[in-house]
């Protein structure tokens, strides 16, 4: 079997294909059958993970255990796939809303869906949580008034355990 570049035409052999090599393709690999159609070509492609940090939007720490604050993502393209479960290993005075570190800032499109849940926690409201344009964060906040409110951190405690679930557009 040989390598090269796809084109329309067939394949430009450049070398050999052993079970033991990674074939590159600079241009990328278009997926569709219009060959300028640029919105089809897949140029992207990593798996990972991201060791998570929260900050409190006013105050105040929560840290994470060693043991469970890594966040798994996948990125294909321009899409960021992040999931994982978060457990607090401590908290001092926390005050306001929580972000929670991604691995990558989000696009200038906003386009995003978080799913998040706390157990253990201090309240069992619903929480809200949004992935803003050109940052690098979820930003929780708690859902148990007419609006949302800027106080998830205050019902964070040690042993609360977050599962995330996050999509959004890099």
């Amino acid at each position: 079997t040989s390598v090269g570049e796809f084109s329309s035409t067939g394949l430009a052999v450049t070398g050999a294909v052993t079970a033991s090599t990674l074939s590159t393709f600079s241009a990328g690999i278009a997926l569709g059958n219009v060959a300028s159609a640029t919105a089809t070509t897949l140029d992207y492609y990593e798996e990972g993970t991201h060791v998570a940090a929260i900050t409190c939007g006013t105050s105040g720490t929560v840290t994470l255990d060693a043991a469970y604050d890594e966040l798994s993502y996948t990125r294909i393209g321009n899409k960021m796939f992040v999931s994982g479960l978060l457990s607090v290993a401590s908290v001092s005075s926390p005050v306001g809303y929580l972000n929670i570190s991604l691995p990558v800032a989000a696009g200038a499109t906003g386009r995003s869906s978080v799913s998040i849940s706390a157990q253990g926690s201090t309240s069992a409201s619903d929480l809200w949580a949004t992935i803003d344009p050109s940052t690098a964060f979820i930003s929780v906040y708690l859902g148990d008034a007419t609006t949302i409110q800027s106080d998830s951190a205050e019902q964070m405690k040690v042993g609360t355990n977050i599962r995330i679930s996050a999509q959004y557009t890099v």
